[in-house]
């Protein structure tokens, strides 16, 4: 049991910390979104206050330069430039599958996968995570391999 409770810790660790000469950078560059947001707050937003999703997204703009007036929500597209992707579950397995098809050997950007829902809480943190790898191995086994 304890065997397959470190290997499922392994895999978990593999997705959300890269290690390796393959490995990017993982700390977002901070200037570049100060500079971003700076710009954004004095063309576009007039110097309004904004929320902390606001100040987010807007740090993430492509290219606030070509934008002409500040975005409306539910109406406007923005053009973002992510400085990494989380995906959870079944829809990470499905980007996965999309990814292996495009024929690239690495995503442009920093990218984890959480597969949180597979242990369920029920008889204790040993016995869970051993039946999750029992009961979850096919998709453990996918992800390792991916």
């Amino acid at each position: 049991m304890i065997r397959n409770q470190q290997a499922l810790r392994n895999v978990v660790r593999r997705y959300a910390t890269a290690t390796g000469p393959q490995a990017r950078a993982s700390v977002p560059n901070y200037e570049l979104f100060n500079q971003r947001l700076t710009k954004a707050r004095s063309t576009i937003l007039e110097n309004k206050p904004l929320t902390l999703a606001q100040k987010i997204l807007y740090a993430h703009l492509h290219d606030v330069s070509s934008m002409t007036s500040a975005p409306v929500p539910g109406e406007s597209y923005l053009k973002l430039s992510p400085d990494r992707v989380a995906m959870q579950d079944a829809s990470a397995q499905m980007a996965i599958l999309q990814f292996m098809l495009s024929g690239m050997k690495q995503t442009a950007v920093p990218t984890s996968i959480h597969c949180d829902h597979l242990v369920e809480a029920y008889e204790g943190a040993d016995l869970d995570v051993a039946r999750s790898w029992q009961t979850s191995r096919e998709i453990y086994e996918f992800l390792q391999a991916a």
